[in-house]
Formats: structure tokens, sequence, C-alpha cells
């Protein structure tokens, strides 16, 4: 990891006034489309992710810094460096926009473009495929026992 970047000052800064435009941290729409919400495929660009394309939810843009400048004897600051916030609930991990290949998911055929591989691998998936399992095997258990008894009373 690189040292961050420090500039010495030639002398210490005295500021009379505190300036902001008072710009959130967080936007819930998005500077070029796209609202908090959104469906969104994404790829993570950090190789510990692997090649693999994620189902996200667009979590809006998250201020990634803050921009401190003077002007005369006023010290003004604000957000700075918006990007967009995409949650990948499989990870339950965020990751931003200058960090990944992503776009919204506004159409089936879109979709599609995340193998069903993708798919079934989301946790939330993989749960509603485990209590299925469970339900037809308690069905079929009991499908079994009730003509197990039948049989016996048949024979009584």
């Amino acid at each position: 990891m690189t040292e961050p970047h420090v500039q010495e000052l030639e002398k210490p800064i005295a500021a009379a006034k505190l300036v902001t435009n008072r710009t959130p941290a967080w936007r819930p729409k998005l500077l070029f489309g796209g609202k908090c919400g959104d469906m969104v495929s994404v790829r993570p660009c950090a190789e510990r992710f692997g090649e693999r394309t994620y189902l996200g939810v667009l979590l809006g843009e998250i201020a990634q810094g803050v921009h401190l400048g003077t002007r005369g004897d006023e010290l003004h600051y604000d957000m700075a460096y918006h990007n967009p916030a995409i949650l990948i609930p499989e990870l339950d991990e965020v990751v931003f926009g200058n960090a990944s290949w992503w776009g919204a998911i506004r159409d089936a055929r879109q979709l599609r473009e995340i193998t069903d591989a993708d798919i079934s691998n989301v946790w939330y998936v993989k749960a509603l495929d485990q209590i299925a399992r469970a339900a037809a095997e308690d069905a079929s258990d009991g499908a079994a026992t009730a003509s197990g008894s039948e049989a016996d009373d048949a024979a009584a």
C-alpha cells in the first residue's frame, strides 16, 4: 500500500470562517441516471471476486472524499468524489462503480446476461431451494407413512 501524499504547509492556516455548500455525503439519485434500489448486474474488478457477474442493488451515490480549500481567511470544505455504491447481497459487501463494471437491469433480456449458475449460487435462491427440498421430503415421508398404515389396517 502506498503512503498518502502529504504536502507540508509553508505557514499555518488560520481560518476566520468555515464555509460549506452542504453537499450531502449520500445522494439517492445518480448524476447519470439510476436511483437507490435499482437492480444492477455488477462485476467487481478486484481479483478476489474472480470473473463473476453478481446481482446488485444500487444504494445511490456516496462521497468518497472531502474537498478542502482556502479563499482568503475562509476554509471551504465539502463532500466530494461521489460514486455509485452497489450492494452485492450474496457477498454482503458494497462495491463502488469506479471499482467495477456494472449496468442497470431494465428488462428480462439484460437479466439473462447473468448466467443460471450465477443465479443458482445466490444465497436467497439457495435458501429457497433448500426449503423447497425439505418440504418435498416431508411430504413424501408423510405419504409413505400414510400408505404403510393403510396397508396395516387392510391386513387386520
